[in-house]
């Protein structure tokens, strides 16, 4: 089987928080802040939260994340992630592993021999 090497870039909402993270019901519930600050507030994260991997999923046991979908697959190596806040990149570490980890997304693309 071929094996791919993957990497997310930002690790908001879509990129790792989706799967580990409650969403605020409505917009009115996110603090305010500034978008291009690395501080930015990140909820509470559940970085052990099982999923049946390679299983039927139900539509609340479905990895939404790129991040929880490349981990999912097992052609795919979840090798690297970049995004500027300290807390979501340590959180990446901590759910898939000691993996390469950047503050800067085009030195991991210029250091990281990425397919996905």
């Amino acid at each position: 089987m071929t094996k791919y090497c993957g990497g997310v870039i930002g690790l908001g909402w879509t990129g790792m928080l989706y799967d580990l993270a409650a969403r605020p019901s409505s917009a009115l519930d996110q603090p305010r802040f500034d978008l291009l600050d690395p501080d930015r507030p990140t909820p509470t994260l559940d970085t052990q939260r099982a999923f049946p991997l390679h299983e039927i999923h139900t539509a609340s046991g479905l990895p939404t994340s790129y991040a929880e979908a490349m981990a999912d697959r097992p052609d795919v190596d979840l090798v690297a992630a970049a995004d500027r806040d300290p807390g979501r990149l340590s959180a990446f570490t901590e759910r898939y592993g000691s993996k390469s980890i950047y503050t800067d997304a085009g030195e991991m693309l210029r250091l990281e021999n990425l397919d996905l």
